[in-house]
């Protein structure tokens, strides 16, 4: 009886073994299996779960080819870049390049060179990032592609506003957002009104800044996009905070702190705490504050991003004068910051030194 089970068993086994060859062998069947994890990939992603729409996009590649290949290993990338997985992002945008160039994409091409751009920007190589904004421009302007320019026009606006350059910075925002007005492109205009709405934050406008944002929301929700939709939340946050309505803001980067860590989002997080930090500072809590920033701050040294521990500085400053180096460093040491960056960052804080590497 068991090896007549045993014996059924292996049958099965193999009948599966065959459809599954067959499966793969037959391109309507294997196009139909594509064409369904794509759309998963897709949807997965529109929803800002990144893993699973990165092992969504690793079985389609399995299944696919040419130039669909390349739009794959783009998305992969693109996925890995949003948890703050840069190497591997860089290798499969490297890749999505690679094969694209085989097979005569450009506009595959161009998209590969457009994300690694906004890597090297992350990582503070905006020489290198600015050389990839304009290969990617020459491109597009070659494929007439006047979307593709609009939004490389908006990632070397972000690149300026980095820098300090704010007039260069909205003179680009406006150039993209007519372009995708024009299009209808309703993520594109999300993202450029937001922009707005920072760099008004910045020049010290938040009522101005708000306004941007008002109108970057409904957009961003009428996209369906949640990645979008939470950048504009989280900006909102920044101009109650910066407007002195502390409860409303801590309430807002709370909530978002739950969201980031739902999408998997790492740099997302690390920017939560130094928006609660830095509201709690406001508020007079600074050994809370002190440990969200210096989570904050740890987060940001291990993903090597590179405008993030500036973000702490003010805050931990403040932290620091308030509480004194003793209890200051035991809160830094209680967030697991290594015993020497605490002492580095104790000499970044009280006499100007240069940020530290360490973890």
């Amino acid at each position: 009886m068991g090896l007549a089970v045993l014996a059924a068993a292996f049958a099965v086994a193999a009948l599966l073994v065959i459809l599954y060859i067959v499966r793969q062998r037959n391109p309507k069947l294997r196009a139909q299996r594509l064409e369904r994890l794509c759309a998963r990939a897709w949807a997965a992603m529109r929803a800002a779960k990144w893993e699973k729409g990165a092992r969504l996009c690793m079985r389609a590649a399995k299944l696919a080819t040419g130039a669909q290949l390349a739009v794959l290993h783009l998305q992969i990338g693109v996925c890995r870049r949003l948890q703050c997985r840069f190497d591997e992002a860089l290798m499969c945008f490297a890749e999505s390049g690679r094969i694209a160039d085989q097979y005569g994409d450009k506009l595959g091409k161009a998209n590969a060179l457009g994300n690694a751009a906004l890597v090297l920007q992350q990582r503070g190589a905006h020489d290198k990032a600015l050389a990839c904004y304009e290969e990617c421009t020459r491109i597009f302007g070659e494929l007439d592609n006047r979307l593709g320019q609009a939004n490389v026009t908006t990632n070397i606006g972000l690149l300026r506003q980095a820098e300090g350059d704010l007039d260069e910075a909205l003179g680009c925002f406006n150039q993209a957002l007519d372009v995708f007005v024009e299009n209808g492109d309703r993520v594109g205009q999300t993202s450029v009104l937001t922009n707005i709405g920072r760099m008004y934050l910045d020049r010290g406008e938040p009522e101005r800044a708000l306004e941007y944002l008002g109108k970057a929301l409904p957009l961003a929700q009428a996209a369906g996009d949640r990645q979008a939709e939470v950048t504009v939340l989280g900006n909102i946050a920044n101009v109650h905070k910066r407007m002195g309505r502390l409860a409303e803001a801590l309430a807002g980067y709370e909530e978002l702190l739950k969201i980031h860590r739902e999408m998997g989002d790492p740099d997302g997080e690390a920017r939560d705490r130094v928006g609660i930090g830095d509201t709690l500072v406001r508020k007079g809590d600074y050994e809370s504050a002190a440990d969200y920033l210096a989570q904050a701050l740890k987060a940001f040294l291990r993903l090597e991003i590179a405008d993030g521990p500036r973000k702490c500085l003010a805050g931990l400053r403040m932290c620091l004068t308030v509480m004194g180096a003793k209890d200051f460093s035991a809160v830094c040491e209680s967030a697991k910051l290594e015993p020497r960056t605490v002492t580095e960052f104790l000499k970044v804080l009280e006499l100007g030194q240069p940020l530290p590497t360490g973890r």
